[in-house]
């Protein structure tokens, strides 16, 4: 369901660039497949080329929520691609969810074409970074493209559709959106290497269904636990951009 026109163009527009603290940011927009989208390119000041990483924030995150984790990864030489999720990602109305999250998963690739139009970003040094919703949308994201070298699952699990289902209270909708669950996907991932992050006090996440998601990874992989809720914490944070340092080296 995530394929998409590759001969699409992709309009990507730059605007002007601001630089504070050795960290340079400059809006863009692209056209994602299905529709417009917004958001940031992070890197650090002076020449590239610089490995990136593609943000994808939870649901009810924008392209700014991780601004502060693009400016940690710019002090170490890694640039950032943050962008906004799809608006109004759970409806309840299961079809309309599911063409929402597969244009989500669908605007990643389309992310991932555009770093090839960013000056100085180094297309053969890239991984992504996924939290809660965005978690899912990056372990699909790895199953059907596979030019991630790593990944970071934050505080996601094997079965999206068990939360929203939940949410919406409704058996049929968790059957609908089980179609795209991302254990489903993430078998498929070829060359990815995956750090799983979750956090001991995270509700939303049983570890049943985390340890589902971290055995259906066929790669390498590493999970940490952490005393932490959803959110994670300072050190879950820390433990990730030094993670994606070394793979980025």
């Amino acid at each position: 369901p995530f394929s998409y026109d590759k001969r699409r163009p992709l309009a990507l527009r730059l605007g002007a660039a601001r630089t504070q603290g050795g960290v340079v940011r400059q809006p863009l927009s692209f056209d994602a497949g299905h529709g417009s989208k917004a958001g940031f390119w992070t890197h650090p000041d002076g020449s590239g080329p610089w490995p990136v990483v593609l943000f994808s924030p939870g649901s009810d995150g924008t392209a700014r929520s991780q601004l502060p984790d693009a400016d940690r990864l710019a002090a170490r030489g890694i640039a950032s691609l943050t962008l906004d999720p799809p608006a109004r990602l759970t409806t309840c109305h299961a079809q309309a969810d599911l063409r929402t999250y597969v244009a989500y998963v669908v605007g990643r690739r389309r992310a991932l074409d555009v770093l090839g139009k960013l000056p100085d970003a180094d297309t053969h040094r890239v991984a992504a970074v996924g939290f809660s919703f965005g978690a899912a949308v990056t372990a699909a994201l790895a199953g059907v493209d596979h030019r991630l070298r790593g990944a970071v699952i934050q505080s996601g699990r094997a079965h999206l559709s068990a939360p929203l289902g939940a949410y919406c209270r409704s058996a049929a909708y968790r059957r609908a959106f089980g179609a795209v669950d991302p254990v489903k996907y993430i078998s498929r991932a070829a060359g990815t290497t995956f750090l799983f992050q979750n956090g001991r006090a995270d509700p939303i996440s049983p570890q049943a269904d985390v340890d589902a998601l971290v055995r259906a990874a066929k790669g390498p992989k590493e999970q940490r636990w952490y005393d932490a809720p959803h959110e994670l914490d300072a050190q879950a944070r820390d433990d990730s951009d030094a993670w994606l340092a070394r793979l980025l080296a």
